[in-house]
């Protein structure tokens, strides 16, 4: 038999008491009895019998003085040897240790800018970023995160956006390193190709000054045109050469030669004009209706027909020629006029009877057999012939042939270029060809200067008479 004792816990007024219950049970081992031992109120083992946390009227019951728990009930007896301090109660049972609160932290949004792995990112004070591409008055960015100040970025999903960026149905290109947007500059897209941006930022289309001159930028790719004739959005057509920049002054452009004015940057059109110093050129033009310039082409009285004394027909087949025109200087030599009413007096071929060339109004005259603006213009000074040859119209002159000393004027030259810068003038000598081309290759005098000469003012005045036609 083996004795359990349990102890039950009652209130007697204001003073709570504990009870002992005695069970006896059967066992396999040595029957013992256990009587009931009373509690001495002086013993020690007494004075701190119950120390439990009770769930008793919310109450935690702490250590119950003995004295006071079997004040009323001194007749009870207790083993305090084998006293349990288990409650049998359920409600009193201890609930077991009490944890302390979680020290863990709650996580701290973000706010401002966050470097993130898809690069700098936005959280507004919610810890929220924006949806989607959105231009923003925002934070200043730096490389430790946010700077002072503002500035404008382009986020998408709050991540800061840098290079070439659609947005607003046009695109902008933002600084890799600030994130700020671009103005005004010609840049490297991430994908290799160059663009332009205007001063609002926007991507530049059409004709655009950039850098003191003028380009071209296509209205589809966006990408620098070169090399191209192409339309302003205001209408008038521009050419624009291998490095893109706007043409000006002459252009060879598929086989053929033009020219564009070097303040309006257009072609020129039905025309004429000096080449002022473009290409250190400054010999006289004719631009056509389609703008293919045309100048004065050298014939020479030798070739392909020998005539010695039919200056005048190959002077004004290279006077014709600025126009376009080509009759032919054999024909054109062949067909001189002769004797009176200013005709040629004389063989233009062998010389039989020569006494003088065609003079000017009669040159001029048979001139209009091909060209109506063809123009005696004999009197004019040598500063009016340069000032005729700057606007672009050569002249026919008379002077002296390379096999003359001086005498009668009876030899017919081009004047087709003017220097102003040096007051040189440009002549075609029509009588070389026959020994030779170069400069006192012919008569030896000092009018042989080859067929190709750049003379002075003063050369041009001791030999120029007053005699001249010129076309218009």
């Amino acid at each position: 038999m083996e004795n359990l004792k349990h102890f039950k816990l009652y209130k007697a007024g204001k003073k709570w008491c504990l009870m002992a219950i005695t069970i006896t049970a059967m066992t396999a081992g040595i029957l013992t009895t256990a009587n009931a031992d009373t509690i001495d109120p002086n013993s020690t083992n007494a004075t701190r019998s119950l120390v439990q946390t009770s769930t008793v009227e919310n109450s935690t019951i702490k250590a119950v003085d003995s004295q006071n728990v079997n004040q009323n009930n001194s007749s009870n007896n207790v083993d305090s040897k084998t006293v349990e301090t288990k409650l049998e109660d359920p409600t009193m049972q201890t609930k077991g240790p009490v944890s302390p609160l979680s020290t863990t932290s709650v996580p701290k949004a973000k706010i401002g800018w966050q470097k993130e792995t898809q690069g700098w990112t936005f959280y507004d004070q919610n810890g929220k970023t924006t949806t989607g591409r959105v231009y923003s008055y925002l934070p200043t960015i730096t490389a430790n995160g946010t700077g002072a100040g503002n500035n404008w970025y382009l986020t998408d999903n709050g991540v800061v956006l840098s290079g070439v960026q659609k947005w607003a149905d046009t695109y902008y290109d933002f600084d890799p390193n600030t994130y700020l947007r671009v103005d005004n500059n010609y840049v490297q897209s991430q994908w290799g190709d160059w663009y332009l941006f205007g001063n609002d930022g926007r991507i530049a289309t059409q004709v655009q000054k950039w850098a003191g001159t003028y380009y071209y930028f296509d209205p589809t790719t966006y990408l620098r045109v070169d090399n191209d004739y192409r339309q302003s959005q205001w209408g008038n057509w521009y050419m624009f050469g291998g490095d893109g920049r706007i043409v000006s002054g002459f252009l060879n452009w598929y086989g053929s030669l033009y020219f564009f004015d070097p303040t309006t940057y257009l072609k020129l059109t039905n025309t004429y004009f000096n080449g002022n110093g473009y290409w250190n050129n400054w010999d006289t033009y004719w631009a056509d209706n389609n703008g293919v310039v045309h100048g004065v082409r050298y014939f020479s009285q030798f070739t392909p027909v020998w005539a010695g004394w039919g200056c005048a027909g190959a002077a004004l087949t290279m006077l014709l020629s600025i126009r376009n025109i080509w009759p032919g200087v054999g024909n054109v030599i062949a067909g001189i006029p002769q004797g009176g009413n200013g005709g040629q007096i004389g063989n233009q071929y062998n010389g039989a009877g020569f006494s003088r060339v065609i003079q000017p109004n009669a040159l001029a005259a048979y001139g209009r057999r091909w060209y109506g603006a063809v123009t005696d213009s004999s009197g004019a000074t040598i500063n009016q012939i340069a000032n005729s040859v700057l606007n672009g119209h050569p002249v026919l002159y008379y002077g002296y042939s390379p096999y003359d000393a001086g005498g009668v004027r009876n030899h017919c030259k081009i004047i087709l270029g003017y220097n102003r810068n040096n007051g040189m003038f440009h002549v075609y000598d029509p009588c070389y060809g026959n020994g030779g081309w170069g400069a006192n290759s012919e008569g030896h005098t000092a009018y042989d200067r080859g067929w190709n000469a750049w003379i002075s003012w003063g050369q041009l005045a001791n030999e120029y008479g007053g005699q001249a036609i010129t076309i218009y």
